[in-house]
């Protein structure tokens, strides 16, 4: 009995003290197990194989990052990646596994909680096209004609890379902002949604 509540309070203490980590943390580095679970551990290309269904999982995870996308200067995985990772290591029954397997599951399970990953979103640019047309009066039978400048605006969409996190998909936040363009001498202005990717 006094094993089993040393194990369990054991296993609490490091859940804790890892449940508001990452992989990128200093600590969390140092969590390694098999060949493929942890920050750096493993080379997809050394062909080891995992040392068990934990170990596979991580190896799964590590294939389906490559390769990895950057956002804000940051290279990510996809969070259906992340997802998967901690959907494949919650169905393993943990009847039998050690408690450095248990902790293992709980680190990974804490850590892609917070995660950073990235999906694919609907993201609008905006550019401006300006020139100039002729404006013309008649003035005593006469046709005088001027140049007047105009600006106009043309939306740019694309699938790019939004922030997640928490192995989910975050809806990028958006606002109604006003951008504008001085073009000979004149200011023109028009309400654009910005999204932060």
């Amino acid at each position: 009995m006094m094993r089993v509540l040393k194990t369990t309070v054991c296993m609490v203490l490091v859940f804790l003290a890892y449940s508001s980590s990452s992989w990128a943390n200093p600590i969390a580095k140092r969590v390694k197990w098999g060949n493929y679970c942890g920050s750096g551990n493993g080379d997809l290309r050394s062909g080891k194989k995992p040392i068990d269904k934990i170990d596979a999982s991580c190896k799964r995870h590590d294939e389906c990052c490559r390769p990895s996308t950057k956002v804000a200067g940051v290279s990510v995985c996809p969070c259906w990646c992340d997802k998967r990772l901690v959907d494949d290591v919650s169905r393993l029954s943990q009847s039998g596994m050690s408690v450095k397997q248990r902790t293992t599951i709980a680190i990974i399970k804490s850590v892609f909680s917070t995660h950073i990953c990235h999906c694919k979103g609907r993201m609008c640019n905006y550019k401006f096209k300006c020139g100039t047309t002729k404006k013309c009066k008649t003035i005593r039978k006469k046709k005088l004609c001027v140049p007047v400048p105009y600006c106009k605006i043309n939306k740019v969409c694309g699938n790019h890379a939004i922030r997640g996190w928490g192995a989910k998909c975050r809806l990028p936040r958006c606002a109604t902002k006003k951008k504008c363009k001085r073009f000979m001498g004149k200011n023109f202005c028009f309400p654009v949604l910005v999204c932060k990717k």
